[in-house]
This record gives structure tokens, C-alpha cells and sequence, in this order.
């Protein structure tokens, strides 16, 4: 084929487009700047190691989607094109955690952060609230049997009522009391009937509380309690001989 030229005759002698230098063929100029070769692609706006490493106390899990769409033509790699997603890591998020000298740390871990935390984080993130419910009053009875004191082997209901009330703090209007937190226990560990206690008026139904909410009190009463327990010789000797025999009961 010819080469494209401005005038309707390829063959003539005269008046002939001849090529110059810097000048293209018409029509194969293209509407935007040609691609490089080997070009780099552009990169996201943070990388790796310019992530800080913290734990932010808001919301539930993820925060927000920011989707950004590539525009016409290829600019300086400031975000990557297509869709970013940003997910900020919460109270719920005990990936860092410090060692707490006066505990059996690797027992705390098995216990605690897998056996309850993590099953708990893992039904969330499924959407299955119930289940998670369930598995948050549970914890609350282990960690009201890690907290009894030394001389009893049975959980009774003050031991509950007592840690809730010491350590759980859930944000909301008319907070619940332990003695709600109690009847509600009952109620969901039994079936989800309203408990004998709840209906003879002893501790009020806390439909005002999500679970979010629950789980979150829940998640920071329990590190409040394993940090006190770690600068109390006599009461960490206690939870660690306790969270040996629980480790007992853990199925592999």
C-alpha cells in the first residue's frame, strides 16, 4: 500500500507530499500520545511501608469503599485505576497484641484470642449475628470463671453479674446492668425463649443493643481484664491453673 499523503494522486511527479523529518502520515497520528515501551505501570499511593501501624476505634469492620475510575488518558500513577478499597482495622482487630508477663500467654491465645475472639470476628464478618451472640455471652461465662476467686469451682450467677458489670462499658443510651446482661444470657444460651429471670422482671430484655455493640464491650472488658490480671501475681496464678483446664476441654 501507499503511504497516506494530502493529495488524491500517489504516482504524480509533482506536487507530491514528500516525507519530512518529524512529521507523521495523516491518519496515523493518534487522537492521544502513543504508549512507551516497557512504560511502568502506575503504582498505588501507599506502599507496604508507608502503612502505620495502629488500631482505630470506630465502627464495625469496614469503614468505606473509595472507588476512583480511570479517566480518558493515563495520568501520573497517583492511584491505581480501576477500584481501591480502604478497610481500617478496629477494636475488633487483636492481630497486635503484647506479651502480659504474669499470664500464660500461649494458653491467653489458644483461650481467648482463637477460641473466642477470633471464632467471634470470623461469625461477623459471615453476616451470622446470631451465632455470634451466642458465642459472646459464652465468653462472658469463661471469663467470669477465670475471674471467681480461687477457693470456688462453680460458676454462679454473681460471678457474671460482678464482671460484667466491672468490665464491660456498652455505648448506648440506658446502658444495660449486669443483671440485664444476665437474663439475657440465659435467654440466648437456652434456646432463645425469654428466661424465667428476664420474665419475673429481674433484668429488662436489651433489644436496643446490637450485637456490634455487645461484641465490642465485650472484646474491650476482656482486655481490660487480662491486663489487670497480668500485674496480679495471686489472681493471674489463678485464670492461667483455670485456662489449663479449659485447654483441657478444647477440641483438635
Amino acid at each position: 500500500m501507499q503511504p497516506a499523503i494530502t493529495r488524491d494522486l500517489s504516482d504524480g511527479k509533482r506536487n507530491v507530499a514528500h516525507s519530512q523529518a518529524r512529521m507523521a502520515a495523516l491518519f496515523d497520528v493518534m487522537l492521544r500520545t502513543a504508549e512507551t515501551i516497557d512504560k511502568k505501570p502506575a503504582q498505588a499511593l501507599f506502599s507496604g511501608s508507608q502503612i502505620a501501624t495502629a488500631i482505630h476505634g470506630t465502627e464495625n469492620i469496614v469503614a468505606w469503599n473509595l472507588a476512583i475510575k480511570r479517566s480518558n488518558q493515563l495520568v501520573k500513577g497517583l492511584f491505581t485505576n480501576g477500584r481501591v478499597h480502604f478497610m481500617l482495622f478496629h477494636a475488633f482487630d487483636a492481630s497486635i497484641r503484647v506479651a502480659m508477663p504474669g499470664l500464660n500467654n500461649s494458653a491467653v491465645e489458644t483461650v481467648v484470642e482463637n477460641g473466642i475472639k477470633r471464632a467471634i470476628r470470623l461469625l461477623l464478618d459471615a453476616g451470622c449475628y446470631a451465632a455470634a451472640n451466642v458465642l459472646a455471652y459464652s465468653g462472658m461465662d469463661t471469663m467470669a470463671f477465670l475471674n471467681m476467686p480461687a477457693n470456688r469451682i462453680d460458676v454462679m450467677r454473681s460471678d457474671f453479674i460482678a464482671w460484667t458489670e466491672q468490665y464491660m462499658q456498652i455505648a448506648v443510651p440506658d446502658p444495660p446492668t449486669g443483671q440485664d446482661l444476665y437474663g439475657m444470657r440465659c435467654t440466648v444460651l437456652h434456646g432463645g425463649a425469654p428466661s424465667r429471670f428476664t420474665r419475673e422482671g429481674r433484668g429488662r430484655p436489651i433489644g436496643h443493643v446490637t450485637v456490634t455493640e455487645l461484641v465490642r464491650a465485650y472484646f474491650a472488658g476482656v482486655d481490660r481484664f487480662l491486663a489487670e490480671l497480668a500485674v496480679d501475681p495471686e489472681r493471674a496464678d489463678t485464670a492461667n491453673r483455670r485456662m489449663a483446664e479449659l485447654l483441657r476441654t478444647i477440641p483438635t
